[in-house]
């Protein structure tokens, strides 16, 4: 990796358990219990999209959608 990046992990159903923004290179994360799904985007790029705890996502058909 060699920018910061967004990173977000999510449970079984799609919920997200935490959000790390502006991660930078060569840092390494811990993901809470119960994560299934790691999403990962440009930094600051879940603030902009207002991603946060505990909202969640639904995988359908390749398309990521807000529930």
């Amino acid at each position: 990796m060699r920018m910061a990046i967004d990173v977000a992990f999510l449970n079984k159903d799609g919920e997200v358990l935490a959000v790390h923004e502006n991660v930078v290179p060569w840092r390494i994360l811990l993901c809470p219990r119960g994560t299934k799904i790691t999403l990962e985007g440009r930094a600051f790029t879940f603030r902009k999209h207002s991603l946060i705890k505990g909202c969640c996502l639904d995988f359908n058909e390749g398309n990521l959608t807000f529930v």
